[in-house]
C-alpha cells in the first residue's frame, strides 16, 4: 500500500468529532455543569488516542459557554459546531481567550525542537493575569506537558500555585510519571485508555478508504489502539516497512547484512527522519510483543499472515530473558541516538545484531 498524504492529518483544534472517550467527556461536562471545573486538568494516556482532541473540545466548550447568558447547563456533550464563531476562531488561532503551547520549529536545525522551552511557559502568567474577555474565561493548553523542559516545569509549577479566577489550564501528558509530583498533585487527573478495535475500525475506514480490511486491522494492531499512530504509520508507508522488517527477520540468527545495510542507508538519508522513527518504533514494538508473549507463556500476536512461521520459530527458540535483553539494548541505543544524533545506519545494524543474539538458538 502506498503512503498516504501526510498533510491529510487534521490538527486537534480543527477536529469536531471525538470517538471512544464518551465517559471522560461526561466527567468534564458534569464538572462544568456543577460549577466544579478544576483550574488545572491533566489529560494523560498513550500517544494518538485523542487527548489533545479532547483538550480542544473542552476549550471550545468553555469559551463558548463561559458567560451567564449561555452557560451550557443544558448541554448533553462538549460539542461545539464547526460553524460556531468560537470554533472558527480557535481553528484560525485567533481567539484571545485561548493560549496553546506545542513544540516549535527550530529554523537552524530544520526540525521540531525536542522540548517546549521555558520562554513559552512564561507566557502563562501575563495571559492569565490580563483582563478576560469573550465570555470571561481564559484557557491554556500545553501539548504535551511531559515535553516541557526543566526550567519550564518550574515556571509551570509557579503558575499552578497561583490559580486564576475563571481560568483553565489543560495539560496533555503522554507519560505523566515523568512530571514533577508537585505538578501532578495540583491537577485534576483524567486518564484516557487506548481505543477499542471497533472504534479504530471506524476511524481507519473513514481515513484510509483505499486500504483493505486486513491492512487496516494490521495497522490497528501495530498502533496498539492509537488512531494517531496508525495514521502516522500509514503516512510513512508503515505496512511496507513492516513487511520488509519481517523479511529481514527470516534468516535470524544469521544476519542478512546486505538487506540490513540497504535499509540502514535508506532511513539515514536526509529527509527520511519520519521513516527512521517509524522503523525504530516497529522494531521496539516487535521486541515488546516477544517479551510479553514469553512472560505470559503464549504465542506472540501475528500482524500479517505471512509472518507466522518466522515469528513462531523465533519465539520458540529464544528465551524470554534474551528477548528482554534485546529490547532493553535496542531501547537504550535508540534513545541515545536521538539524544546525541548517532549515525542512523549504525543504530539499525546494532539493533539487528541484538536481535541475532536473542535468536541465537533458532535454526
Amino acid at each position: 500500500m502506498a503512503k498516504t498524504d501526510e498533510t491529510d492529518a487534521q490538527h486537534p483544534r480543527d477536529t469536531d468529532t471525538l470517538l471512544g472517550h464518551e465517559a471522560a467527556e461526561g466527567h468534564l461536562l458534569r464538572w462544568w455543569q456543577s460549577g466544579r471545573m478544576p483550574h488545572a486538568l491533566l489529560i494523560s494516556g498513550p500517544r494518538g488516542i485523542g487527548k489533545a482532541t479532547l483538550a480542544y473540545r473542552l476549550a471550545r466548550f468553555v469559551l463558548a459557554h463561559g458567560d451567564a447568558a449561555n452557560d451550557g447547563k443544558d448541554a448533553e456533550s462538549l460539542y461545539v459546531a464547526p460553524d460556531d464563531p468560537v470554533f472558527r476562531r480557535i481553528s484560525q488561532q485567533s481567539h484571545a481567550g485561548l493560549l496553546a503551547f506545542e513544540r516549535t520549529y527550530d529554523e537552524k536545525a530544520k526540525r521540531l525542537r525536542g522540548e517546549i522551552v521555558v520562554d513559552e511557559i512564561r507566557k502563562l502568567r501575563p495571559f492569565f493575569g490580563a483582563t478576560a474577555g469573550e465570555g470571561g474565561w481564559r484557557v491554556a493548553i500545553v501539548d504535551a506537558v511531559d515535553e516541557v523542559n526543566a526550567n519550564g516545569a518550574n515556571a509551570l509549577l509557579k503558575q499552578l500555585e497561583e490559580p486564576p479566577q475563571r481560568g483553565l489550564l489543560i495539560m496533555v501528558a503522554h507519560a505523566p510519571g515523568r512530571l514533577l509530583p508537585t505538578i501532578r498533585s495540583r491537577c485534576q487527573n483524567l486518564t484516557l485508555r487506548t481505543l477499542s478495535a471497533d472504534i479504530m475500525a471506524t476511524i481507519l475506514a473513514e481515513r484510509l478508504e483505499d486500504y483493505t480490511d486486513e491492512e487496516r486491522l494490521a495497522l490497528t494492531v501495530l498502533a496498539d489502539g492509537s488512531a494517531g499512530r496508525a495514521l502516522e504509520l500509514a503516512a510513512q508507508g508503515g505496512l511496507d516497512l513492516y513487511r520488509e522488517l519481517v523479511t529481514l527477520l527470516v534468516p535470524l540468527p544469521e544476519l542478512d547484512v546486505v538487506g540490513i545495510q540497504a535499509l540502514g542507508d535508506r532511513v539515514a538519508r536526509r529527509g527520511q527522519e519520519a521513516t527512521y522513527r517509524a522503523l525504530v518504533g516497529l522494531l521496539l514494538d516487535w521486541l515488546s510483543r516477544m517479551v510479553r508473549a514469553g512472560a505470559e507463556g503464549r504465542r506472540p500476536v501475528q500482524i500479517l499472515g505471512d509472518e507466522r512461521t518466522v515469528i513462531d520459530r523465533l519465539w520458540q527458540a529464544g528465551k524470554p530473558d534474551a528477548w528482554l535483553d534485546a529490547w532493553e539494548r535496542a531501547r537504550d541505543l535508540t534513545a541515545r541516538a536521538e539524544a546525541v544524533n548517532l549515525d542512523k545506519k549504525t543504530v539499525v545494524l546494532n539493533v539487528f545484531t541484538a536481535l541475532s543474539r536473542a535468536a541465537g538458538g533458532a535454526r
